[in-house]
């Protein structure tokens, strides 16, 4: 067991795997907060921690540890996902500039982080952004669990779910 405090506030316990405690739990808010949508290969939604505004993470469905391990298919699914999240936030005018990040660790459940480069996190840790992850995650997790906060994560998570659920180009992944 595993206890872990949700954007939102709450804490739930994610077991041995936060992944796969959100690939099991995708539908149900009340254990696994800030869903967008789940594709063939992939869930899409707000960081499960940290109450950043426009912070998604893809994650892949299989419990895989490394992007070597997945299929042509997968790759292929993951990298239009990316383009086309990051395209639909920035129409939304979440944030103008997203950083890609993954992790390789073994035993980790992979997943790609897309980490809003929001000008008041650059002026809050300076420069650096990226060397400075845990200082940014602390940051948000002491300062950004407000309620104005959570109620425009939560804005953006439903436009970015139309958004997404009316594009073309991903219709036949999304389930």
């Amino acid at each position: 067991m595993s206890f872990v405090k949700s954007f939102d506030g709450n804490e739930i316990d994610v077991g041995n795997c936060m992944g796969c405690h959100i690939v099991h739990n995708f539908n149900n808010p009340k254990v696994c907060p800030g869903q967008v949508v789940k594709t063939k290969y992939f869930t899409i939604a707000q960081d499960f921690e940290l109450p950043i505004n426009g912070f998604i993470v893809i994650s892949s469905i299989r419990h895989i540890g490394s992007i070597n391990e997945m299929t042509k298919e997968e790759r292929q699914e993951l990298l239009t996902l990316i383009d086309i999240v990051i395209d639909c936030l920035k129409k939304l005018k979440v944030c103008p500039q997203y950083n890609v990040v993954w992790e390789e660790k073994d035993n980790n459940h992979f997943h790609v982080w897309l980490v809003p480069r929001h000008k008041y996190l650059l002026d809050a840790i300076g420069s650096n952004f990226m060397k400075k992850l845990g200082e940014l995650f602390n940051y948000a997790k002491t300062n950004l669990r407000t309620e104005e906060n959570i109620k425009a994560i939560n804005d953006t998570l439903k436009k970015l779910k139309e958004q997404l659920l009316a594009n073309k180009e991903i219709q036949d992944v999304i389930l």
